[in-house]
């Protein structure tokens, strides 16, 4: 949608700096979404304090990563798996 607006110059290219934007449709438009997921966000935050959350966390930790297969157990299985051997010693010179 074509449209056409005033905006400040200082503005504009303080905002085009601070996001990396090569244009000034680009630097709008990522302005515009930020404050949509912003007021969103907002409209989230509203509603903090007012659920009742009932539940377990560590039976909903624990079933995420069953047998031990989170990130943290391959790490040490592949450490365990690989053997490692001292680097061999240098001649002794004659």
């Amino acid at each position: 949608m074509r449209t056409n607006i005033e905006i400040d110059d200082n503005l504009l290219e303080q905002a085009m700096r601070a996001s990396h934007s090569v244009t000034k449709k680009a630097t709008v438009e990522a302005a515009l979404r930020q404050m949509v997921q912003l007021k969103r966000q907002e409209r989230i935050r509203r509603w903090f304090g007012k659920i009742k959350w009932e539940g377990d966390l560590k039976v909903m930790r624990a079933s995420r990563f069953q047998f031990g297969q989170g990130r943290a157990a391959r790490q040490e299985g592949a450490r365990k798996e690989t053997k490692r051997t001292p680097a061999p010693k240098p001649a002794a010179a004659d």
